[in-house]
């Protein structure tokens, strides 16, 4: 079952405002983008792949939404330096997508994602 419409409409909003607002603030060193693919929604970072040749970019996923049907209820999971999934910290009582996201917001990016 995929995110129902009335949701998806609030995080489309709230995603990409939020990724207008990252992307102004890299400088134009990195996008900020997301996608939704099934009951997951992925925000990742676009930026320059400094180790290739020139114009060669890399796509970074920094965060994962999970909207479970059954209960309504959205998880939100980080990247850590290593690029591996783990619930983030301080989120296991949220349950509300706009909760989850100003978590997202107040804080910045883990090391070497």
């Amino acid at each position: 079952m995929a995110i129902p419409k009335l949701e998806m409409a609030r995080v489309t909003r709230r995603l990409d405002a939020y990724c207008d607002r990252m992307s102004m603030h890299s400088g134009g060193a990195g996008r900020f983008s997301w996608r939704a693919r099934g009951n997951h929604v992925c925000v990742s970072e676009q930026r320059p792949d400094y180790s290739g040749l020139p114009g060669e970019t890399t796509v970074v996923e920094l965060a994962r939404f999970h909207y479970d049907p059954a209960t309504e209820g959205w998880t939100l999971s980080r990247r850590d330096g290593k690029r591996r999934l783990h619930p983030y910290e301080g989120s296991e009582d949220m349950r509300s997508f706009e909760e989850l996201a100003d978590r997202l917001e107040a804080e910045p990016a883990p090391p070497g994602a």
